[in-house]
Order: C-alpha cells, then sequence, then structure tokens
C-alpha cells in the first residue's frame, strides 16, 4: 500500500488518527471514546509562526514523554512514527494530475487531512 499515493496516505492518516487517539486519550482519562474530532484537529493545527514540521516535531515530543523514543527498533509506535514523520517535501508547478500522484508534505499531516475528509462524521 505504501507505493500507492493515494492508499498510503490513507495508511498514514489510520495510524495518525491511532496516535492521534493515544496521545489525547493520556490527557482526557483512559478511555478512547472521550477523544472528539475538535480535539485531533486542534492537535493538527500550526500555532501562531509555526510551520507544520512544527507540529511533527510536537507530536514527537508527546511520543517520548508517553516513554517512546522515536529511533528505538522494536517499540511498534516509534516504528510507525518514523513513516509518519516522513516529510515528502514540496514540488512547485505541479500539473493536476502530478499533485493527484506526488505526495507532497508530512506523511503524518497529509494522511490525516485525507482520513478526517473521508470521516465526515463527529467523533
Amino acid at each position: 500500500m505504501e507505493g500507492d499515493p493515494f492508499r498510503g496516505q490513507i495508511a498514514d492518516g489510520a495510524a495518525g488518527l491511532a496516535t492521534a487517539f493515544y496521545l489525547l486519550a493520556d490527557g482526557c482519562g483512559p478511555q478512547v471514546p472521550h477523544v472528539r474530532r475538535a480535539q485531533v484537529e486542534e492537535l493538527t493545527r500550526p500555532g501562531p509562526g509555526e510551520n507544520d514540521g512544527a507540529v511533527v516535531q510536537r507530536w514527537e515530543e508527546r511520543l517520548q514523554a508517553l516513554g517512546h523514543d522515536p529511533d528505538a527498533e522494536g517499540d511498534p509506535v516509534s516504528e510507525r512514527w518514523r513513516i509518519l514523520r516522513t516529510d515528502f517535501g514540496e514540488e512547485d508547478d505541479l500539473t493536476v494530475i502530478g499533485a493527484v500522484l506526488i505526495r507532497q508534505g508530512y506523511g503524518l499531516l497529509e494522511g490525516l487531512r485525507t482520513v478526517l475528509t473521508i470521516l465526515r462524521q463527529p467523533f
């Protein structure tokens, strides 16, 4: 699935959503049902003067605070995180078809944007 840009985005979005639930449930109580869509959206938004890279860094810091070494082997959270934090970069002057086929930005954020667009219902 990772070879297909769209399916890769969905896989990253699902993993990103699971990670958001993990990060947010830690502060809301032990149950994921307490996490709301607005909280996930807030977690993905850059603050004043921040860019997407700062958002990804903030997630990484929260994972570290929960005891995950982002570079550790054998930790499934860290292994998936390394995929999610991948920066696919930005390309200028893409054609419409190129924009659909070429992934841009951080896997975490682009994936979450895709999944949150598909999941229009509040949770």
